[in-house]
């Protein structure tokens, strides 16, 4: 938030005993350098992460989700990703997020699309981005002409901004099921980088003229920068937000 973001986004895991902590991936490998899945352990046996501060290696403790809430303002909007299919985790999140206030300003969401109805069912009041699969769909109902008459349940459009290929549809949880030769077909047409059937700038103008930000996702170097805001881009989720504030800031002349 110093660095100029005005939400946070993250994810957020079950531990064997039933914690819910903030954390990237499911399994531990990248971040801690040991084998092993947050899903499959307590949380006081998950390893410490190794992480440089002022010019020193510390090591850090995966955190709790009501840590993370304790921390951050009840007013600062965030935003919450799920990425494996639990009742009882969005039931933890959500007990968490209305005690604390932050259901207030809180936006959650999965890329999968089974997830996202859960939450959905869980509590219809928390506005929820787009699916993977849902996604697709609207692009392809606005290709086809058909976008204007359907009713979108998600309140914000996402689309990924980073390259899109092949093997990246065919590692899509949400796509899994899908054959080979529809993931090669969704590869021909929706491929790129910047992915442009993707971010059809009409479409981008008719989603805010229904009132439904835009958000672009993975929006990490000028040039993601330049493509998002030109196609209309109401928001960017990016890994480095002290750059993209201040090259925002540097061509604007502002702050955005």
């Amino acid at each position: 938030m110093e660095y100029g973001a005005e939400t946070i986004e993250l994810d957020v895991w079950l531990t064997a005993d039933q914690e819910v902590v903030v954390f990237h991936d499911g399994d531990l490998q990248r971040m801690t350098g040991e084998a092993g899945h947050v899903q499959n352990l307590p949380y006081h046996q998950l390893p410490l992460i190794p992480y440089e501060y002022d010019g020193q290696i510390t090591e850090v403790a995966i955190p709790r989700l009501k840590d993370v809430l304790e921390a951050v303002p009840a007013e600062t909007p965030m935003i919450i990703e799920f990425k494996t299919d639990s009742q009882d985790l969005i039931d933890r999140v959500h007990a968490h997020v209305t005690s604390s206030g932050h259901i207030n300003h809180l936006v959650w969401f999965s890329l999968q699309s089974k997830i996202n109805q859960r939450l959905a069912f869980t509590d219809p009041n928390i506005p929820r981005v787009t699916c993977v699969p849902q996604m697709l769909r609207l692009i392809c109902l606005y290709h086809i002409g058909l976008l204007p008459f359907v009713k979108i349940e998600e309140e914000i459009f996402g689309v990924p901004i980073d390259e899109v290929n092949y093997a990246r549809i065919r590692d899509q949880k949400a796509l899994k099921s899908l054959p080979d030769w529809v993931c090669k077909v969704l590869a021909f047409f929706f491929g790129g980088k910047p992915p442009k059937l993707l971010i059809p700038k009409k479409m981008m103008m008719h989603l805010r003229k229904r009132g439904m930000p835009v958000w672009f996702l993975g929006v990490n170097d000028e040039a993601d920068i330049n493509v998002a805001l030109q196609a209309g881009a109401t928001g960017l989720l990016t890994d480095k937000p002290k750059f993209v504030s201040e090259y925002i800031k540097k061509r604007f002349g502002k702050q955005n």
